[in-house]
């Protein structure tokens, strides 16, 4: 859960304190963290965890969204690790189909 929540609990006593000097620099600030937290979020992150488990960004971003959608928090963590599982295992499945059929899988 600190990956997601971290960075914004991290924020507040940024936004606080720089609340002290300037209004103004405290908003800076604030769409500063909020546009680096979504970058992390939406980019970067699934970019890494995709080149890591070999799955695109995008069935990343899709398997986070789903599980989290379906089992909270806990479905949040587990989406990934469940999507390349199901991944293999159709790769599995349709590697037995095309050998029964005598068909060579590249």
């Amino acid at each position: 859960m600190i990956p997601y929540f971290g960075p914004f609990i991290g924020a507040v006593p940024a936004i606080v304190i720089t609340l002290f000097y300037s209004p103004i620099q405290a908003l800076w600030v604030t769409l500063f963290i909020f546009g680096l937290q979504q970058f992390d979020g939406i980019i970067l992150g699934p970019k890494i965890l995709g080149d890591k488990v070999g799955v695109s960004p995008f069935y990343i971003i899709l398997a986070i969204m789903i599980g989290g959608g379906f089992f909270g928090p806990m479905g949040m963590l587990m989406g990934v690790p469940v999507l390349k599982s199901v991944f293999v295992l159709w790769d599995k499945i349709l590697v037995n189909l095309l050998k029964k059929k005598n068909i060579e899988a590249v």
